[in-house]
């Protein structure tokens, strides 16, 4: 059956002579002993013209594993010294690495009001059988799982974007990063101007008012007075 990649498969077709010039064939059966990846998808006809009658079978090879496997298929009939009649049958099973034909370059974006933001990207990898694809963030973002991760949210920072193609044959690998930055600027909420008298024997006053509160996007920020 040659070599076949796996999650494919092949059909053979087999031929029965009957060269019998008097009596006609009786085939009472086909089994197939062996490996499993080999099975009669059409059986011979149960009786065969004699003086050069045929019947055909059919047998599909569908791999499920990695190199050569052998069967022995056995035709149970009336021939007076051929029954049961055998052969060997083989195949290989094969596959194709996998690699990837769409891998992103470095990806810039800005944060939004929760001080990350949400990131789609494209990846495609290609392989026989087809690759199962995981993928890890490690930096400003910590996360692993099943798929590419597009659509994952990403912190403020640089997070390194690695994505595993698996299948039988190999592993490939695609990295890259994605920068997120902080563009928004932050607040600050300020009292309103005061006017006031001075104190009495005084060219003075107290003021009171709520201190200023600032506030940012992004955790950290601080509020510093710095005149008055």
């Amino acid at each position: 059956f040659g070599s076949v990649n796996i999650s494919s498969d092949v059909t053979h077709t087999f031929t029965i002579h009957n060269s019998d010039v008097t009596n006609a064939l009786s085939i009472s059966g086909a089994t197939i002993t062996g490996s499993s990846d080999f099975s009669l998808v059409s059986p011979p006809a149960s009786s065969v013209n004699m003086n050069g009658g045929t019947t055909t079978f059919q047998i599909k090879y569908t791999p499920s594993i990695l190199g050569i496997v052998t069967a022995t298929v056995t035709i149970y009939s009336s021939d007076c010294d051929e029954d049961p009649y055998t052969f060997l049958i083989q195949g290989e099973g094969t596959c194709i690495a996998p690699s990837f034909t769409t891998c992103p370059s470095n990806i810039n974006r800005f944060t939004s009001a929760n001080c990350d933001t949400i990131v789609n990207y494209s990846v495609v990898a290609d392989g026989v059988p087809t690759p199962a694809l995981t993928y890890e963030f490690t930096g400003a973002t910590i996360a692993s799982g099943n798929g590419t991760g597009t659509g994952s949210t990403f912190n403020k920072g640089t997070t390194t974007v690695t994505i595993i193609a698996a299948n039988l044959c190999n592993t490939a690998t695609c990295t890259f990063d994605v920068i997120v930055s902080d563009n928004v600027f932050p607040q600050i909420t300020c009292p309103a101007n005061q006017n006031i008298n001075n104190d009495v024997g005084l060219c003075s006053a107290v003021a009171n008012f709520i201190d200023p509160i600032g506030t940012d996007n992004c955790s950290g920020q601080t509020t510093t007075q710095i005149t008055g």
